[in-house]
């Protein structure tokens, strides 16, 4: 299959998906080997179409409308929001963490940033984020 189909296949499916993280296993349906999936994510990821959150995890990208970031390409949802539905279609069992239970019952005036996760059952070693920001994890059994 020619790469420029291959692209075209990719951007399709990614329009049309209702998700808004992607894992390169997603595109191996659409007919190219391994070696040309992963070649036209990296051409997307440097026309900025997709961004890289993580080892084969690729986020939807929108041009952002808000003073001052007019016209450069964003996450459609924050890292906050994907990561959890990273970890969710990956088979991980999502808690709030005990910072928003915290802030939640009173207990606490710090506000949780949202990029700390609480994982139930197995672990993960998977960093995900992009530009030195990335999710932390709370794991109970």
């Amino acid at each position: 299959m020619r790469k420029s189909e291959l692209k075209l296949l990719i951007l399709q499916k990614i329009e049309n998906s209702e998700y808004n993280a992607f894992f390169r296993k997603d595109f191996k349906d659409l007919g190219g080997t391994y070696i040309q999936v992963g070649t036209v994510l990296r051409e997307l990821c440097q026309e900025q179409r997709l961004r890289r959150i993580g080892h084969g995890i690729y986020g939807k990208t929108k041009v952002c409308t808000v003073a001052p970031f007019v016209g450069e390409r964003i996450l459609t949802r924050g890292l906050t929001r994907i990561a959890p539905e990273v970890l969710t279609r990956l088979g991980y069992q999502l808690s709030p963490p005990q910072a928003v239970l915290d802030y939640n019952a009173g207990t606490s005036t710090q506000v949780p940033t949202g990029r700390n996760l609480r994982i139930q059952g197995k672990k993960t070693k998977r960093k995900i984020g992009y530009d030195n920001v990335y999710v932390t994890y709370e794991y109970v059994n």
